[in-house]
């Protein structure tokens, strides 16, 4: 699969360009704001650990509320997956376009977990990123 399949995905829009954004690595994470001279260094850290440059790899594989999410499914996500979600849980016994739209809806729900602890200071557990993945919100 390749990026432009992202756009025929039967998901909503903003999860397709969320997808296309993250593929590309040019989501507004605090590390790529602070590339571009938007954001201090020292504004640029995970809201959950400071001292690690928040970037897309930290956000969805390396940061521990992502790593507890990804465990309670039973796997894990190395950071070189981030940007080729199609890629992610190859191994599962379930049919591709179910799998990529679960995994890219799961992706999205982290994502949101992130900004709503970041503009609203509402930590998510993961068993509630899992349960917005099933149940849509």
């Amino acid at each position: 699969m390749d990026a432009m399949r992202i756009w025929a995905m039967l998901l909503p829009m903003k999860v397709n360009f969320f997808a296309w954004l993250l593929h590309r690595g040019r989501l507004n994470t605090r590390a790529y704001l602070h590339y571009w001279n938007i954001r201090a260094l020292e504004d640029s850290w995970c809201v959950h650990y400071s001292g690690i440059l928040e970037t897309d790899a930290h956000i969805f594989a390396g940061c521990h509320k992502a790593h507890d999410v990804w465990e309670c499914l039973g796997m894990s996500l190395h950071g070189d997956l981030v940007q080729r979600p199609w890629d992610i849980g190859v191994g599962v016994t379930l049919p591709d376009a179910i799998r990529v739209d679960f995994f890219l809806l799961l992706l999205w729900h982290i994502w949101k977990a992130r900004n709503s602890m970041i503009f609203y200071q509402l930590d998510s557990t993961p068993h509630a990123v899992l349960r917005r993945v099933a149940f849509g919100s």
